[in-house]
């Protein structure tokens, strides 16, 4: 593994259990939906939303999972059984 890598996998390893993340309903769609494979501007339209409002829902679920990109945003909240 990389520095970062390590780095990451450590910072986020300190989330105790009993402190559970919270999503929305629509940061949840957001970030299953990528994880599903879809693109913000596929999202927005399956959503009926705009891409300007996928991408804040996607940046609020990166910041409560402190996450630093959406795809470890994916992974964190996989890992917390946020995501089906």
């Amino acid at each position: 593994m990389t520095q970062s890598c390590l780095q990451t996998t450590h910072r986020n390893s300190t989330l105790s259990p009993a402190k559970k993340t919270t999503l929305t309903r629509r940061q949840y769609q957001c970030l299953q939906l990528t994880a599903a494979g879809l693109t913000a501007n596929a999202i927005a339209h399956r959503l009926e939303i705009s891409e300007r409002m996928v991408r804040a829902h996607l940046r609020d679920a990166r910041l409560r999972l402190d996450a630093r990109s959406t795809a470890e945003a994916v992974y964190l909240a996989l890992k917390q059984n946020l995501l089906e």
